[in-house]
């Protein structure tokens, strides 16, 4: 087939991506294919721990556009991987991957990624060097265009206002790029910007030193920073405070600072077993707060603390970016129950189907809380899912999850059956689990005489869930949804 057939569209760039692929995976035997491309390069640098020449690869590439952002992306996952197991020689490589990219993004018109901001929050001299390196490499003056020149711009205009420190101002405004870049009045402008937000102190009006004009000991500064630690649910003002909390001392764990901050001990040994601690306190207060704001049906605080830490740990993580969205699922299930739920109008159909996905998940590896799958079967129930609990859950569910099988038997119980044959048989189905449930046995104890001295009743193992789990689960059914005639009393 050509590439102008008339009959079908060929993708002549993605071929070529799936071949170079595979030549890295099953090296051609023919000698005169073995010129190297892009794709094999970087795979033979990683595999050889050659991490400065993938940075020069990657550098090249600004200017060729050859390597799709996707694979670019995803070395920089895998460096990432590798950074969090221990290798702390890779974060510097890390930074440099990640500005490789960024530059690329900004080239590309698209935003400046999450994680060059993370690397960026402490910048140094040699991280600018770099930086203006690659985007001086990056860009062909003679060739550009006025939108790729406007956007190099721009970056660098931005870079420079997120620095406090003039000394580093003073690196970019005076770089060649820079001045190439931007006009004279616009770089003055900015300058005189910056000049103008960095605190100064005029000697000549400052009065007598006084008691209240002493700094503060750190020990004093860390404590009032914990304090708005403590009050902040602003996702980002979270993170800045625990940059300056790091910053100030590397011996305090700052997600102990509040006995209120929960976590679920099925997720808090993950959490905890991060090895970065600025990573770690951040994943473990923005979830403990979410948390918080969700139990006090403050919906939109507890969405962006989620969402942020969702985009946090999606990077290095995929057991915690699960947690998350199933977290996230649970908080959307409880905004619209509280929100249109009450008036009656159904969810979404997208809402439904990411409820069916948690509940036919089979993810062996991922810590689950008991409540997110009663919360899922509670809300098929209320909203009449009968006809997918009875007939189109999975078997294994039925198995593996207590909630789906009592949920399948209520909904096969309500529902609107052919004959009273069929009704008597679901509702005895549905009565043998819940006596299963509530029975009791009861444990004499006899005291030195022979005689009964105490009587002990411990709940039936039997059952599929224990009674006090079964209670709390029919406080969630709404009977005006269930349309219940029978009446389940334990």
């Amino acid at each position: 087939i050509g590439s102008l057939s008339l009959h079908c569209t060929i993708d002549e760039k993605r071929l070529a991506g799936y071949c170079q692929a595979c030549d890295v995976l099953v090296p051609s035997s023919d000698s005169t294919s073995q010129q190297l491309t892009p794709y094999s390069q970087v795979h033979i640098c990683l595999r050889s721990g050659n991490y400065q020449e993938v940075i020069q690869i990657f550098i090249e590439d600004n200017l060729t556009l050859s390597l799709p952002v996707q694979f670019r992306q995803s070395v920089l996952r895998e460096l990432f991987k590798k950074a969090q197991q221990g290798n702390e020689a890779l974060d510097e490589i890390c930074f440099k991957v990640c500005a490789c990219n960024t530059v690329r993004d900004i080239l590309e018109g698209r935003t400046i990624s999450v994680q060059f901001n993370q690397l960026f929050l402490r910048p140094n001299k040699e991280k600018i060097d770099f930086l203006l390196e690659v985007c001086s490499r990056s860009v062909n003056l003679e060739k550009a265009s006025e939108s790729l020149k406007g956007n190099m711009a721009a970056f660098l205009k931005n870079v420079c206002l997120g620095l406090e420190d003039l000394q580093y101002v003073f690196m970019i405004s005076s770089h060649e790029l820079f001045i190439t870049l931007l006009k004279d009045e616009e770089r003055k402008l900015l300058v005189d910007q910056m000049r103008k937000r960095s605190p100064r102190v005029n000697l000549c009006i400052k009065p007598v030193t006084s008691f209240y004009d002493i700094p503060a000991s750190a020990s004093v500064n860390i404590g009032q920073l914990e304090h708005q630690l403590i009050l902040s649910v602003d996702p980002w003002r979270i993170r800045q405070i625990l940059i300056e909390l790091h910053g100030m001392t590397s011996e305090r764990q700052f997600w102990t600072v509040s006995n209120k901050w929960e976590v679920p001990s099925v997720y808090s040994g993950v959490i905890l077993g991060i090895k970065d601690n600025l990573t770690r306190d951040l994943v473990y207060i923005l979830m403990a707060k979410g948390l918080h704001c969700s139990t006090v049906k403050d919906f939109s605080h507890a969405k962006q603390l989620f969402a942020a830490c969702l985009e946090l740990v999606t990077e290095f993580s995929p057991k915690l970016r699960q947690v998350m969205l199933n977290e996230m699922l649970l908080l959307d299930i409880h905004t619209h129950e509280a929100g249109t739920g009450q008036a009656g109008e159904r969810p979404p159909s997208d809402l439904i189907s990411r409820v069916r996905g948690y509940l036919e998940m089979r993810l062996p590896d991922i810590p689950l809380r008991q409540v997110i799958a009663e919360e899922c079967v509670a809300f098929m129930l209320n909203w009449r899912e009968n006809e997918y609990l009875t007939l189109q859950v999975p078997a294994f569910l039925l198995q593996s999850n207590p909630y789906v099988k009592l949920g399948q038997l209520l909904a096969a119980t309500c529902k609107e059956l052919p004959g009273p044959k069929e009704s008597r048989r679901t509702a005895k189905d549905l009565w043998e689990v819940v006596v299963q449930i509530c029975s009791v046995s009861s444990q004499h104890k006899r005291g030195n005489d022979g005689r009964v001295s105490l009587i002990k009743q411990r709940e039936s193992t039997l059952g599929i869930m224990y009674r006090s789990e079964l209670l709390s689960f029919i406080k969630k059914l709404r009977g005006q949804g269930l349309d219940l005639s029978p009446k389940l009393e334990c």
